[in-house]
């Protein structure tokens, strides 16, 4: 299973334990709650994680969930504690979640950046992705202006952004005209090609 139990098996449990829970949790933090975003911000912010939106790292993801389920000595009971908890609120952890992450927070950040501040009336905080809600009515409600200039790494890398999101989309719609039914919940088909969408509207 694991070339090197020791060392691999712990640095899975790891991913499984503080990884994977710290980058939901920045998820749900850049979702929710609305900021005075530069395109600086998201440019730097784009590099460092669109890592997880390179096909390897979404199979290692992938494997590396098997390969936890899996595990039968003492230590697998905190990982797969956190597993079946996160498949019991039907959000289970696999490479294509950390896809469907990356790709709301890379299209919300960058939608507030095209205005100072969220517009069309009182944010409900409490609502799930009460930022990317809001980043959105603002955007469909009026046009809005570029509020900076753009230097070329930066516009690069909105086009780089842009190249990603549709071939995830074209990936996925391909792979789902080739099933007989509905995607694995665990693939975030739908959600994804929605937010890749989303991504592609918003540049």
């Amino acid at each position: 299973m694991f070339c090197d139990p020791g060392l691999t098996a712990f640095v899975a449990v790891a991913i499984i334990t503080q990884v994977y829970p710290a980058l939901h949790g920045l998820y749900r933090a850049l979702v929710s709650i609305p900021f005075n975003w530069t395109i600086t911000n998201w440019h730097e912010l784009s590099k460092v994680v669109s890592v997880l939106l390179e096909a390897d790292t979404i199979v290692r993801l992938n494997d590396l969930v098997i390969n936890v389920v899996q595990l039968e000595d003492a230590g697998a009971h905190l990982p797969q504690t956190v597993l079946a908890r996160y498949v019991s609120k039907d959000r289970p952890l696999s490479g294509y979640f950390a896809v469907c992450c990356i790709m709301e927070i890379q299209w919300t950040v960058l939608a507030q950046t095209l205005f100072s501040s969220p517009e069309g009336g009182a944010i409900d905080y409490n609502e799930d992705a009460a930022a990317a809600n809001a980043a959105w009515n603002v955007l469909v409600a009026k046009k809005v202006a570029i509020l900076e200039q753009y230097s070329p790494p930066v516009i690069e890398g909105l086009k780089q952004t842009l190249s990603r999101a549709m071939e995830c989309f074209t990936d996925l719609l391909a792979q789902m005209g080739e099933l007989e039914g509905e995607p694995s919940l665990d693939t975030y088909a739908w959600e994804t090609m929605a937010e890749c969408l989303v991504r592609s509207d918003v540049w």
